[in-house]
């Protein structure tokens, strides 16, 4: 026996849901986000979905999102993989036991910072061979 319409709970657990995304403290969010998986949120975060679900026995909500996360991978001219950077400036370097058997050798004069611009780089490159 109903007593109400089910659209009406729906669009009231609805409003919840929205409400509670609405007041969400990024920072403390970000915070938590950066602890638990060592990366940055970046500007672009997309709510996805909200529900009321039941966790450890007491009511809760869940709040899906989809964020962007920036991920560099620095490989040698090779192919070889040298480093992987994320938004969370954690560089992991290949293990010494996967490492490349020859490694490039580079000149000091040639080592770049990360992130360099490959057009400067080659300028200098073309500077040194003539």
């Amino acid at each position: 026996m109903r007593i109400t319409k089910a659209d009406v709970i729906k669009s009231g657990e609805r409003e919840l849901i929205d409400s509670i995304t609405a007041d969400l403290d990024w920072s403390v969010v970000e915070e938590i986000f950066k602890k638990y998986h060592n990366l940055a949120i970046e500007e672009e975060v997309e709510y996805k979905q909200g529900d009321l679900i039941v966790h450890e026995n007491r009511v809760a909500y869940k709040l899906d999102f989809d964020i962007k996360v920036r991920l560099s991978i620095v490989i040698d001219r090779e192919g070889n993989y040298l480093s992987i950077t994320h938004s969370g400036d954690r560089v992991n370097p290949l293990p010494e036991a996967q490492a490349p058997e020859e490694p490039p050798v580079q000149k000091p004069e040639q080592t770049r910072e990360i992130g360099a611009s490959y057009e400067a780089a080659l300028l200098d490159m073309d500077s040194e061979n003539r």
